[in-house]
């Protein structure tokens, strides 16, 4: 039973890693590319980061937990291509 839930844990601890990792780059790509991001979206993100985090460590490693933390990631990833791209249409 302990080492299952090892297991689990280091899944989830891997995937935050990773998906820490991924924002990283995408956020490196970004600047790479298009400097005309708004410092405001970035800002909200970090913070949700550090929310989803904040999930990870203290809430119970539930499924509903771990579908609520992608659902909030791909509405924000929604939320910044949808506005950015909209931005750089109209300028």
């Amino acid at each position: 039973i302990y080492v299952i839930i090892f297991f689990i844990c280091i899944e989830f601890v891997l995937s935050a890693f990773i998906e820490f990792c991924f924002v990283i780059i995408f956020y490196f790509v970004y600047f790479i590319l298009l400097f005309q991001i708004y410092i405001i979206h970035l800002l909200i993100y970090f913070i949700l980061l550090f929310y989803i985090y904040y999930l990870y460590t203290y809430l119970f490693y539930t499924f509903i937990t771990y579908l609520l933390i992608y659902f909030i990631h791909i509405y924000m990833l929604f939320l910044l291509y949808y506005y950015d791209y909209s931005f750089l249409i109209f300028s």
